[in-house]
C-alpha cells in the first residue's frame, strides 16, 4: 500500500472500539474496509503497535491473520483487512440449535487448532488463546484469529495447550457437549502437557482425534 492512499485512509477513520491500549478504527477506500489501530495516548505500552504490524505480517505468509497492509512509523499506526466475522461464543450462541452445529463447530475447531499449530511450529506465541472470545472471528470462509500485538517468539510456544485450555471453560465445556464431543478437562490436561514437551505430530492427532469424534 502506498503512502498517499494509506493516509488517505487514515484521514477518514472512523472510532470502532476502545481496548485499554489501543484505539481501533474503521475506514472505506475504493469499497473495501479496513481496519486501523493505534496506540491510545494514554497508554505506557510501547512498540505495540508495530509489534502487532511485524507478527501479523508474519503470519500472513502461512495463512494466518488479516491481510495487513501498511504501518506508520511517524504516527505510529497500522492498516490492515476489515474481517467481517462475529466472536467464536457469539457465533455458537447463534447457531447451537441449527441442524448443522455439530458439523460445523467440529471443523471450526479443527481450523482453529490448525492455525494453532501453525503458530506453535514457527515459535510464536500469541498468549490470549486461552481467552481468546475477543481474538477469534467466525467468517463465512472460516475462523480468523486476530489481534498480534502481544506475539513474542519462544522455544517453547503454547498456542494449542492454551486453546485447549480454552476448550476446557465452563462456557466452552457446555458447547462442547452439545456437540457430542467429550473432552474432558483431564484428557486435555494430560494431552497438553504431552504434546507442549516437543510439540510432538503424534499427540497433536490424538487432540484432533478428540474434536473428530
Amino acid at each position: 500500500m502506498e503512502k498517499d492512499v494509506a493516509e488517505l485512509i487514515y484521514s477518514q477513520k472512523k472510532e470502532y472500539a476502545r481496548g485499554k491500549r489501543g484505539l481501533v478504527s474503521v475506514s472505506e477506500y475504493r469499497g473495501k474496509k479496513f481496519v486501523i489501530k493505534e496506540k491510545l495516548l494514554s497508554s505506557a505500552g510501547v512498540g505495540t503497535i508495530k509489534n502487532e504490524f511485524l507478527y501479523n505480517k508474519k503470519v500472513n505468509e502461512f495463512g494466518i491473520g488479516p491481510r495487513i497492509f501498511y504501518y506508520d512509523e511517524e504516527k505510529d499506526f497500522l492498516i490492515r483487512e476489515f474481517v467481517d466475522g462475529v466472536k467464536i461464543e457469539e457465533w455458537v450462541a447463534d447457531k447451537r440449535n441449527s441442524s448443522f452445529f455439530k458439523t460445523e463447530f467440529k471443523e471450526i475447531l479443527l481450523s482453529i487448532l490448525n492455525q494453532a499449530r501453525l503458530l506453535d511450529l514457527n515459535g510464536i506465541n500469541k498468549y490470549e488463546l486461552t481467552n481468546p472470545h475477543k481474538d477469534i472471528l467466525i467468517t463465512n470462509k472460516g475462523p480468523v484469529i486476530i489481534d498480534f500485538e502481544r506475539c513474542r517468539h519462544t522455544n517453547k510456544p503454547k498456542n494449542v495447550t492454551q486453546f485447549l485450555q480454552y476448550l476446557t471453560r465452563p462456557v466452552m465445556s457446555g458447547f462442547l457437549d452439545e456437540a457430542s464431543i467429550v473432552f474432558k478437562k483431564e484428557t486435555a490436561v494430560l494431552l497438553g502437557e504431552e504434546y507442549k514437551k516437543d510439540l510432538s505430530g503424534e499427540v497433536y492427532e490424538k487432540i484432533k482425534k478428540v474434536i473428530k469424534n
